[in-house]
């Protein structure tokens, strides 16, 4: 096949847009072709397993494996390329299929390829008056909270944060899965719209490539612009140098080719990323800061309830068995929903980790595969046309396109690099009422103080020989 072979084998290009589109779709599914795979797998490998556990190389299912002072290769050694294969995380699985009311009132807004979550105003059921009927059917909770009994040991399948994300779900399960849910969700939302967005952008550049590569001269330029000359000379001085550039038809619809292909996948770029991408990926974040600014604002009100309840549970009360009981009560209490902000923090910190984490790898890896397929289906294909290996190669017989696509590819670069830091800019934490806003210390030592001061008044009136008024 010889180096000008592309006008006479355009099925080549075709195919190669076919296995870019396959490449495409096989990202877009996400877990679903990976998770068939490992079904597939864990029937073939299923006797080699068994024989494996037999020799006790590796534990036996349901038992957990004995600790060691060295490191063992197990499981663990694997769970960054066994993530791919599961079709739940630990978080997914402590939060299940989430409350009923925040299924119905989380409502998802689609445009043709992106998407962006709204939490309506009811998905937040926390109560705006926190009376003592409430804190005392939510005193169980706090005791369950702190006499929670820490597993010490986890799955060595899951990824750190999946594991810290299912420990927070399981202490708050009964009081804030609304809020770890809609969270969750969110993340979910904002991670696909970017992979969607790698994809379609990687297409873009695929196909700008594999048609400069096989059709640059399909187009008779030269005749549509009514070109009388055969050959065109391009002379311009540079750095004192003089340069003269011999153009014959061929090379000048190649050159028209190359930047109108690159130009035109520069303009696709714009249209969805200011169109779709960039405001449903705003709303998105904005979106997150609203729900978070409103159930952490109910929280914090819940909290003052507390508080203020706790300042006066003695103050004027003689029954010091009410004393007890309500003192009992107003404590635990404070302290269990101070806890709650900050692990609801905490989990949002993981949240964002992930976000930023997820999004690299696709900005990464989805280019990546795109390469490799093309490169991978011309060599097993024989197309010499993507031969990076030889000299007449067509990829190495094009003039104007080499210019206008590492424009193409930096304008390519600074959209995905730019995908999510406005996102993160839309979430602003000195909106919401955070845990270091609640001056757990302050509030502790006032309280301490209200009660210390309450008991010396009354030790003082007891006394033998003050006259009780």
């Amino acid at each position: 096949m010889s180096a000008n072979a592309a006008s006479g084998n355009p099925a080549a290009g075709i195919i190669l847009l076919i296995g870019v589109a396959f490449a495409a779709a096989l990202i877009l599914l996400r877990k679903s072709p990976f998770f068939l795979i490992s079904r597939v797998l864990a029937g073939l490998f299923r006797p080699l397993v068994r024989a494996l556990r037999f020799l006790r190389i590796i534990p036996r299912a349901g038992r957990a494996a004995k600790p060691g002072p060295g490191v063992r290769v197990g499981p663990s050694a694997w769970v960054a390329f066994a993530r791919p294969f599961t079709w739940k995380t630990e978080t997914d699985n402590a939060l299940g299929s989430g409350p009923a009311h925040v299924r119905a009132q989380l409502k998802t807004s689609q445009g043709i390829f992106f998407s962006w979550l709204q939490p309506e105003e009811g998905i937040v059921t926390l109560p705006r008056e926190y009376t003592e009927d409430i804190a005392k059917n939510d005193l169980e909770k706090a005791h369950a909270f702190l006499s929670y009994d820490i597993p010490i040991r986890a799955n060595p399948q899951s990824l750190y944060e999946d594991l810290d994300g299912a420990f927070i779900v399981n202490i708050f399960k009964n009081s804030d899965n609304e809020c770890f849910y809609v969270l969750s969700q969110m993340r979910k939302v904002i991670n696909t719209n970017v992979r969607i967005l790698s994809v379609v952008f990687s297409s873009i550049v695929s196909i700008v490539l594999i048609g400069n590569i096989f059709y640059s001269e399909y187009v008779d330029f030269f005749s549509i612009l009514q070109m009388h000359d055969n050959i065109t000379t391009i002379e311009f001085d540079l750095f004192n140098n003089h340069y003269k550039y011999i153009m014959d038809k061929l090379s000048i619809n190649k050159a028209i080719f190359g930047a109108l292909s690159c130009c035109l996948g520069m303009a696709t770029m714009w249209i969805f990323y200011q169109t779709e991408y960039s405001p449903f990926q705003r709303n998105n974040g904005r979106e997150l800061n609203n729900f978070l600014t409103r159930y952490l604002a109910q929280l914090y009100g819940n909290f003052r309830s507390v508080e203020a309840n706790a300042r006066g549970a003695i103050v004027g009360e003689k029954d010091v068995s009410v004393i007890k009981e309500k003192s009992v009560l107003w404590f635990i209490t404070l302290q269990w929903i101070a806890f709650r902000f900050f692990f609801i923090e905490s989990f949002l910190r993981t949240i964002i980790f992930q976000i930023l984490r997820n999004s690299s790898y696709y900005l990464v890896f989805v280019p990546f595969i795109f390469l490799v397929a093309i490169l991978s289906i011309g060599h097993y294909a024989n197309f010499s046309q993507v031969n990076i290996l030889e000299a007449k190669s067509n990829i190495y017989q094009q003039n104007s396109f080499y210019v206008f696509f590492v424009i193409l590819l930096s304008v390519y670069y600074r959209y995905l690099k730019n995908s999510v830091s406005f996102i993160m800019e839309s979430i602003r934490e000195h909106e919401w009422t955070q845990f270091h806003d609640l001056n757990m210390d302050h509030t502790l030592i006032t309280l301490i103080e209200t009660y210390t001061g309450e008991i010396a008044f009354w030790r003082h009136r007891l006394k033998p020989g003050v006259r009780e008024d």
